[in-house]
């Protein structure tokens, strides 16, 4: 019988998780980086219409005051994530922390 290694690096792992510490700590470390830039993503991708040049007339209301298609890839990252986090969660059978 061999003994389990980290998913992710394959260091030996006595305590038979599916990761090592130093892997799951990186992993969530680079979760936490991502939350901390969503915000300022998203306000970047609302503004960035707003601030372009060449995109409409100048008349007030002649252009979107966000980028549809940069919303629409944040949604679509944080959907997965959300949708990542509920199956880890239900699996493990912990629960899921709430912003």
């Amino acid at each position: 019988m061999t003994a389990p290694t980290c998913a992710v690096c394959g260091q030996p792992l006595a305590d038979g998780a599916y990761a090592c510490v130093r892997c799951t700590d990186r992993a969530g470390h680079a979760l936490a980086d991502i939350a901390d830039m969503a915000g300022a993503a998203r306000d970047i991708a609302t503004g960035q219409a707003r601030h372009s040049r060449g995109g409409g007339s100048g008349k007030p209301g002649s252009s979107l005051p966000f980028d549809l298609g940069a919303t629409a890839r944040l949604d679509a990252v944080q959907a997965s994530m959300t949708t990542w986090a509920r199956h880890i969660a239900e699996t493990r059978g912990v629960g899921i922390p709430h912003a």
